[in-house]
């Protein structure tokens, strides 16, 4: 739509006015040579004239010109109204041209129907993204947390298993053997003590000191030391060789089994956790896009209605456009494009 005024017109009236004046210009300095001609000359004092020619004085005035031209008019200061609304819709309602309007007055409304259902739509979708980026953002805290604890679990366990190995190590080995060395020296010295009991037992009965019962039972004591320091021998040898390594080898498994379940515990929660980040990007990245798409309906939705930028006159383009935008004026029902 275009303002129009009448620019065009008054430049085309100047013109003529000045042609206009040039004429009588002309005219006047004919007219004041024939009176040269016609009058005396003074310094002669002989009359030069026509004959039978009349005489006028000639004097400057003011006069109206009318100029009649054809052509538009074409306002100096015009503001462009165009459609923003996205494809191709029908004029619900428009201002009639010629009409002067102030800042704000509508001029055009465009069917929105289509338009407001799609605000609906995607309201509806808005707060679906919304909902679904909320629920991650709950997954994603969630799955921080319960990784956070079982990974504490994990070193507990770790903690726990080292623990056991250093007071394996540091208390029960050296308890064990402190036991199992008491035990030979308690056989040694039962040793000692039957030898030297058998020795005095069999003096004492050479000398028919004791009977054979007595020298018998300190035989028997001293068979049964030798065996009890056999034994100690042997407990010492089977703890080293064998239940020491096998309780070694058990405290240094659960120690590297509870690190293991430590790594993967951190590797299942890094895993976890990133997973859930990626689904919280994703839903966090649609709705951006269901609300910006939200925000472009709702500004295509108010450009349905096209107000005035300013006050003026009303001028449809398809008035002063080419020959052929005037053969389909602007009307209400028409459809319109971007």
């Amino acid at each position: 739509m275009n303002a129009a005024s009448g620019d065009r017109r008054r430049g085309m009236g100047l013109a003529g006015v000045m042609a206009v004046v040039a004429t009588v210009v002309l005219v006047i300095a004919a007219v004041a040579g024939w009176t040269l001609l016609g009058g005396e000359s003074e310094d002669s004092g002989t009359a030069v004239g026509i004959e039978g020619a009349q005489w006028y004085r000639v004097e400057p005035q003011s006069f109206d010109l009318t100029v009649v031209a054809s052509g538009e008019l074409q306002a100096a200061d015009q503001t462009e109204v165009k459609s923003e609304v996205e494809g191709r819709v029908a004029i619900v309602e428009i201002v009639e041209e010629g009409t002067f309007v102030e800042k704000g007055d509508v001029l055009v409304r465009l069917e929105s129907s289509d338009i407001a259902e799609k605000v609906e739509q995607e309201e509806l979708s808005v707060e679906t993204a919304r909902t679904e980026m909320t629920t991650a953002e709950q997954e994603l805290e969630i799955e921080r947390n319960e990784s956070a604890s079982e990974i504490r679990d994990a070193e507990v366990k770790l903690q726990l298993a080292e623990l056991d190995l250093a007071k394996w190590e540091e208390g029960e080995v050296v308890q064990k053997r402190l036991e199992l060395e008491l035990a030979l020296e308690k056989a040694e010295r039962r040793l000692k003590r039957a030898e030297d009991d058998l020795v005095n037992s069999q003096e004492l009965y050479e000398e028919k000191f004791i009977s054979f019962a007595e020298l018998d039972g300190d035989i028997v004591e001293k068979i049964e030391a030798e065996a009890g320091l056999e034994t100690a021998n042997l407990d010492i040898d089977v703890y080293e060789k064998y239940a020491f390594l096998r309780d070694k080898k058990q405290k240094e498994t659960s120690v590297a089994q509870a690190r293991d379940a430590l790594e993967n515990t951190k590797r299942n929660a890094e895993r976890s956790i990133s997973g859930d980040q990626a689904r919280l990007t994703s839903r966090v990245r649609r709705y951006r896009i269901r609300d910006e798409r939200l925000t472009e309906l709702r500004e295509q939705l108010e450009a349905t209605t096209i107000t005035a930028p300013e006050a003026g006159l009303v001028i449809y383009r398809t008035s002063t456009g080419p020959h052929w935008q005037r053969q389909d004026p602007i009307r209400q029902g028409r459809q319109v494009h971007q």
